[in-house]
């Protein structure tokens, strides 16, 4: 009889990414994936360049309008991103 030495593919995984250390950088492409379907597309539309450095999410945004709506709702889109995608990892959003 052969034994059986199976693991289940889902701790393989979480496996694999803390060895190589990327869990952090698969959360941030979660967050930016995310942009669109948080915001809406006409907002999407407006921003040009998204990316997180040291736990900042920074926003570039081509329209004042725009840049203002997202200004007023910044806090609770930084709670959004937090506890739906990025499980705490970001500290604040930089809109540019």
């Amino acid at each position: 009889m052969r034994k059986s030495n199976t693991e289940n593919i889902g701790n393989l995984l979480q496996d694999f990414v803390r060895i190589l250390n990327i869990d952090e950088k698969l959360k941030e492409t979660k967050i930016i994936s995310a942009w669109e379907k948080l915001v809406g597309k006409r907002i999407s539309k407006a921003t040009s360049n998204i990316y997180i450095r040291n736990h900042i999410l920074y926003v570039h945004v081509s329209s004042s309008i725009v840049r203002q709506e997202l200004s007023m709702v910044k806090e609770d889109l930084l709670m959004r991103l937090n506890t739906e995608q990025a499980e705490g990892l970001l500290d604040k959003i930089v809109i540019k």
